[in-house]
């Protein structure tokens, strides 16, 4: 995913010869259907093919890319990306933060996870608001630079930038 992700840009960046697009192409294709035989049952994405387990970050990072393929023109299978949503709002609804301890990486890491999740659904045209306004509360005490990447898509710019000091 990460060598397909800035294949969907690469046009905006490049003029390419008919042999080089069709290169990406199939090479944005192949990394949409390694991505299908990834996820679950449940709609996660996993980290290695054949892993019986999810990945939150991996599940994010994959779920944007095919959200983005998708606006770009690439065929990406309904039932996947319905699946995926769906698992990406259970996930944002059930999160809760990790208590602060001496586990500081997972304290902030549990953070970023749960705004790139937000983020990814916003992106998908799924935002899940109750889980925004609840990391949007959260990150007024704990700070706000975690929470600003769900607004601009969520259409509030004004709201993102009044979070900012």
């Amino acid at each position: 995913t990460s060598r397909a992700l800035p294949l969907l840009f690469i046009a905006q960046f490049k003029d390419m010869e008919e042999k080089e697009t069709e290169s990406v192409k199939k090479n944005v294709r192949e990394a949409i259907l390694n991505l299908y035989g990834r996820q679950l049952s449940n709609g996660g994405i996993t980290y290695w093919p054949g892993d019986g387990y999810e990945n939150e970050w991996v599940t994010s990072y994959a779920g944007s890319f095919l959200v983005l393929a998708k606006e770009k023109g690439y065929d990406v299978n309904s039932g996947v990306l319905t699946r995926w949503k769906n698992y990406q709002r259970s996930a944002a609804q059930n999160w809760r933060a990790n208590a602060r301890g001496s586990r500081r990486y997972a304290y902030y890491q549990s953070d970023f996870s749960q705004a790139y999740r937000l983020y990814t659904l916003a992106l998908s045209g799924a935002p899940e608001l109750g889980a925004m306004n609840r990391m949007t509360c959260r990150c007024r005490r704990a700070g706000v630079w975690r929470q600003l990447m769900p607004c601009p898509v969520r259409r509030r710019r004004r709201a993102s930038l009044s979070l900012t000091p």
